[in-house]
């Protein structure tokens, strides 16, 4: 329409969101972002800073880790030399919360032609992040921890990173230390590489010096790498998570307890009436997996939404299932795992989503091309549990994830003959 001018000021919004495999510098990827601000509807600096942190927040972030306003402005700002990744990610996926779509600005971020400010910096902080008030349970694990070193495993979204913040607290109130410190090691992180230890090493050993040190290292990738961090002083401890099994003491973190579960829902999200299922908690509890993230996530749409009734997300959640759709942080915190596995494990991951039995063994692996050392990866990995010596599970969002996965990447008529080759495998 033209205006009193005379020019035409209707522009057409693009059919789908800008793909940034195009950019092929920072400015490329610079308008690629300001595409993608206007296909979703051009939300104000504001709004997309708040959806950032409200989602930071639910991960745990300190108040002074948050994003700012002018930060965010800043990323659809062209002419820059650098750009901060970790940052653009979240506002990509404060405008199109779509894993596939998340996966490709994050290919875009890692490739050469795109620097990064936050991959040169590596923090070291010198007190703990704050203790989450909506912890519960682990007092079996909590007991477990005190060791001079000691590395909590569990897969994606277990809790780990709230454990070891809850046990350090612990540990730094009985005052045998002399010194914090907290670094994040990036072993899964979803755009940025895991942190080299000389990177940190120096600063570590510099602070920690001749003081009794009490160290949390989160989301380390492998002992190699958290070797030459831990502190010589006797008297120290050092806490690892990871989402691999490493070698060293271990407690291994699995998903809540039911009983646990369902606390979690209503302390995070209270005065919420059941309405007519009085199972309904439990129901949102088991669509969760049980996993502390899925329920903090399930929590605040509890809040988000007045006048629905658990009942209601419950039967939400339900139907979500049906059409294979996670909530989106559940999702972002799979990816990464699934990205970093070989081909052929991940190719046997989405197979065992077709698996029509309760646990599954080499046989499985073996109908589905791939070999016992495939599946011991995913159980390193923790996208499959052992149920016994040489049998696993999927768990259920890992399924979830896995079988929408399949849906996007394997041919329909693959899909039917691996799950042909399942059947036969299982069959007496």
């Amino acid at each position: 329409m033209p205006n009193e001018r005379g020019f035409d000021m209707t522009f057409a919004v693009p059919a789908g969101p800008p793909d940034p495999a195009r950019a092929h510098s920072l400015d490329d990827l610079v308008g690629c972002l300001r595409g993608l601000k206007t296909w979703a509807g051009d939300p104000s600096f504001d709004t997309i800073t708040r959806r950032i942190n409200t989602r930071w927040r639910a991960a745990g972030r300190r108040a002074d880790e948050l994003a700012r306003r002018g930060t965010v402005v800043d990323c659809f700002k062209t002419g820059r030399r650098r750009i901060n990744a970790e940052l653009v990610v979240a506002v990509v996926q404060a405008l199109h919360d779509y894993p596939d779509y998340l996966a490709r600005w994050r290919q875009a971020l890692r490739d050469g032609r795109v620097g990064t400010e936050a991959a040169a910096r590596v923090r070291v902080y010198d007190r703990l992040p704050d203790d989450g008030p909506g912890f519960v349970g682990r007092c079996a694990e909590l007991a477990a921890i005190g060791e001079p070193l000691t590395v909590l495993t569990g897969m994606p979204g277990a809790g780990k990173t709230a454990l070891a913040v809850r046990a350090a607290h612990r540990l730094a109130a009985a005052g045998d230390f002399d010194v914090v410190l907290v670094a994040g090691l990036r072993g899964r992180h979803p755009a940025l590489p895991p942190v080299e230890p000389a990177q940190l090493a120096d600063e570590l050993h510099r602070r920690a010096a001749g003081r009794r040190a009490l160290v949390v290292l989160d989301d380390a990738a492998s002992m190699e790498q958290v070797r030459p961090l831990l502190p010589a002083t006797p008297g120290s401890v050092t806490l690892v998570t990871s989402r691999r099994r490493l070698d060293g003491p271990r407690v291994e973190v699995e998903p809540l307890p039911p009983a646990d579960a369902e606390r979690l829902l209503l302390r995070a999200a209270p005065g919420v009436p059941a309405g007519p299922d009085p199972a309904a908690y439990r129901r949102v509890a088991e669509r969760c997996g049980h996993l502390p993230l899925a329920l903090t996530a399930a929590a605040a749409e509890l809040t988000a939404r007045p006048g629905w009734t658990v009942t209601d997300h419950a039967d939400r959640l339900d139907e979500r299932r049906r059409r294979l759709e996670l909530d989106g942080r559940v999702e972002s915190a799979l990816h990464p795992s699934y990205r970093a596995l070989p081909g052929r494990a991940r190719d046997l991951l989405r197979g065992l989503a077709l698996h029509p039995g309760p646990d599954f063994g080499p046989e499985a692996a073996a109908a589905l091309l791939a070999t016992p050392a495939d599946l011991e990866r995913l159980a390193r990995e923790h996208l499959i549990r052992p149920r016994a010596p040489g049998r696993y599970t999927l768990p259920d969002l890992v399924r979830v994830y896995a079988a929408r996965r399949g849906h996007d990447e394997d041919r329909p008529a693959d899909r039917t003959l691996a799950r042909a080759r399942l059947r036969a495998a299982v069959a007496p």
